[in-house]
């Protein structure tokens, strides 16, 4: 091993995937009780890549979608009260692309959640793990008090 440290054998990891599991759910259930009457009516998107070779185009996620590319224009964000968006852990945009030619344009600039200030910069938003979407669930937490949703 080039690193000197031991790799988890399977049931080590397996038993830290649980743990990582109950965590994240007990953490998304604190949240979703503690948000219940303050969040019912708030329409949440997220923006969490930049992932074209075309200029202008992004990915956004919703409910009852998986990642949906809109390649012609960001109208569709109209309805959000709130826009996540995906950075690595330092809170930097994990795609300066995005920040360059998405979050620059008047049409960004123009939506009513980035006009109200509701964009929610969250490390590992896209996390394939447990232990990242705990990480992603702690920021969401600390930014929601913040949102202006009136």
């Amino acid at each position: 091993m080039r690193s000197g440290r031991r790799l988890p054998t399977l049931p080590e990891w397996r038993t830290t995937s649980a743990q990582h599991k109950r965590e994240y759910d007990d953490k998304a259930g604190e949240l979703k009780e503690r948000c219940r009457d303050t969040a019912k009516d708030v329409t949440f998107a997220a923006a969490p890549l930049y992932d074209s070779t075309e200029q202008g185009s992004y990915n956004r996620e919703y409910s009852g979608s998986f990642i949906t590319n809109i390649p012609e224009g960001i109208s569709d964000l109209d309805e959000a009260d709130a826009i996540l968006i995906s950075t690595n852990p330092d809170n930097n945009i994990r795609d300066p692309r995005f920040e360059k030619e998405v979050m620059s344009t008047e049409a960004w600039k123009n939506r009513p959640a980035v006009k109200n200030g509701n964009v929610l910069k969250v490390p590992y938003l896209m996390s394939t793990t447990y232990a990242g979407a705990i990480e992603a669930l702690d920021a969401l937490d600390q930014q929601l008090d913040g949102l202006d949703l009136d």
